[in-house]
């Protein structure tokens, strides 16, 4: 199963936000990872469609019409044995959509004119993407990761080995130096063992080349991308790199020997200081702009209105909040900022001063 990536998950949240239908219904369910053990998910969207159905009996050909889609996954044995932790239905006249998730959700279900985004968004939160690549003369890889998960990418693109670039041939250890009839410049040697001291500007040359097929294979820039390598790799790759987000912080680690698992390992810790830096920095924005006009604390009225006109540029929201009989409104919130432009985040203990649960930041002073 393919990773689903944040950048995704962003485009299928933004399509949802823009259907227009008059009538929609979300139904979100915990689910199991084995095809076997899925009956009580079966049990559980079961019961949700006839809470559904109860619910929209005023209407029976819209009922119809929504709820022939949800009933049709009940008997659906290849869609039950493809299952994550979290199952998300977006249902339409026009559509039914699927999300599924690697960590558990609420099971609820909601009717309204707009899709329930709420727990996606919440999901997005803890959502980081990033790519490492593993720098080594003789095992370079790139990963692409969502959290903990990672699967290797780019393998048949990317350099694996600096023989690749230029077609050595086994050096023996006494051997000082070293040319070939390659294109490229000879890779040189001044020490004891294969590719032990090779000069910098040959080391150089080959991530010049590494680099060249990473951006080919990683398509969006925002993406942060992690070093894995040791200490004197990190400065040489970093100064040639044209990926506009290389983090600050390496994954310190002989690439040549470490697997995966343990690249993935390490660098989930350098990810996730990566992400909350990025956030903190936004808590800084809207710190320096309270008190005027641009910001608006826990009135939701004030700013779904606001939403609604495309006025907010970052909307702070708790993933538990105070106010659970607004969730409609705070989805409204979302809907809205996903269909205009903006951002939503999450605020958390000791953010703002007094620990509301919504904050916005508009884009302008307001008068």
């Amino acid at each position: 199963m393919e990773l689903l990536t944040k950048k995704n998950l962003l485009a299928e949240l933004k399509e949802l936000a823009q259907d227009t239908s008059v009538i929609k219904v979300s139904v979100s369910l915990p689910s199991e990872r084995q095809w076997d053990n899925t009956e009580q998910t079966k049990i559980r969207l079961t019961n949700q469609i006839k809470e559904v159905k109860t619910e929209l009996e005023a209407s029976t050909a819209l009922q119809h019409d929504l709820l022939s889609k949800l009933e049709g996954l009940e008997t659906d044995e290849s869609f039950w044995q493809q299952q994550l932790e979290g199952l998300m239905l977006y249902v339409s006249p026009q559509s039914l959509e699927i999300i599924q998730l690697p960590t558990p959700v609420e099971e609820r279900s909601y009717i309204g004119k707009y899709f329930d985004l709420t727990q996606l968004v919440n999901y997005m939160f803890d959502h980081i993407d990033y790519y490492v690549l593993a720098l080594d003369l003789k095992n370079v890889r790139l990963l692409q990761c969502v959290n903990k998960a990672c699967r290797q990418v780019g393998k048949h693109v990317i350099p694996n080995n600096i023989n690749e670039l230029f077609d050595f041939i086994n050096v023996p250890e006494q051997l000082q130096f070293h040319t070939t009839g390659s294109k490229k410049s000879p890779l040189r040697f001044h020490g004891q063992g294969e590719f032990k001291d090779a000069k910098e500007e040959d080391i150089r040359e080959f991530f010049i080349e590494v680099n060249e097929k990473v951006t080919e294979v990683i398509t969006d820039e925002e993406t942060p991308l992690i070093l894995a390598c040791l200490d004197e790799y990190y400065p040489i790759y970093k100064d040639i790199s044209s990926h506009v987000n290389v983090a600050d912080e390496s994954v310190k680690i002989d690439a040549h020997t470490a697997s995966n698992a343990q690249l993935a390992k390490q660098a989930w810790e350098v990810a996730q200081g990566f992400v909350e830096n990025k956030r903190q920095k936004r808590v800084e924005e809207l710190n320096d702009a309270m008190g005027s006009s641009r910001v608006i604390v826990d009135d939701l009225e004030k700013i779904a209105k606001e939403a609604s006109y495309g006025h907010v540029e970052h909307v702070f929201v708790r993933k538990e909040r105070k106010d659970g009989n607004n969730k409609s409104l705070v989805n409204f919130i979302v809907v809205n900022l996903l269909r205009k432009g903006g951002e939503v985040l999450e605020l958390k203990d000791g953010d703002v001063q007094g620990d509301p649960d919504v904050v916005a930041l508009l884009r302008h002073l307001t008068s």
